[in-house]
């Protein structure tokens, strides 16, 4: 671990933790960094991925098969610039791997900012906060065994077979919010 910072968040004290990196390979062995949890530390938060890149997955889960009292969570992502199934499973992955000791956090994203992701991504930025609400309903629905997933945006006739998480219902998802209308 090459820098932390922390910072006091509801009563809660975290850390974000960034892996040596270097060349093109931004974190290239998270399993092997002297991962060494502070007196007194209660969670870590991995800081970086608005979209859960591949190296915060992986510094979670080397945190995760590492610790055993840590509790983990993620930014801020933007589930709707992924494939939810496919960061449903991943998710799944790290809430297993850790033993349930898993946090989510997800945003609708940043008006002025984020709007040249979106169009990218082909979501439409008028629709994204129902479609953030349809992402995390069908992450239930998927990490519960429902057989397919109907919202108001999104349609899936068929749902893959995911073991069942840590805890009943997944890991607790928290909505990331700046203004007043993100928290309608």
């Amino acid at each position: 671990v090459t820098r932390s910072m922390r910072a006091r968040i509801a009563g809660i004290r975290w850390v974000q933790t960034n892996v040596a990196c270097s060349g093109l390979n931004p974190c290239a062995s998270p399993e092997t960094a002297d991962i060494t949890v502070p007196a007194g530390q209660t969670a870590m938060l991995a800081l970086r991925g608005r979209a859960l890149p591949a190296a915060d997955q992986r510094v979670l889960a080397a945190f995760a098969a590492r610790t055993s009292r840590v509790t983990l969570g993620t930014a801020a992502l933007l589930p709707a610039l992924r494939n939810p199934i496919l960061t449903a499973n991943q998710l799944l992955s790290l809430d297993l791997l850790s033993e349930g000791r898993l946090t989510v956090a997800v945003g609708a994203g940043f008006a002025g900012r984020s709007e040249p992701e979106f169009a990218f991504a082909g979501v439409p930025w008028a629709r994204r906060r129902a479609r953030l609400d349809d992402i995390v309903a069908l992450w239930r629905a998927a990490w519960s065994g429902e057989k397919s997933f109907h919202g108001s945006v999104l349609h899936h006739d068929s749902l893959p077979v995911f073991p069942a998480p840590a805890r009943p219902g997944g890991p607790p998802v928290w909505l990331a919010a700046y203004t007043p209308g993100a928290l309608e």
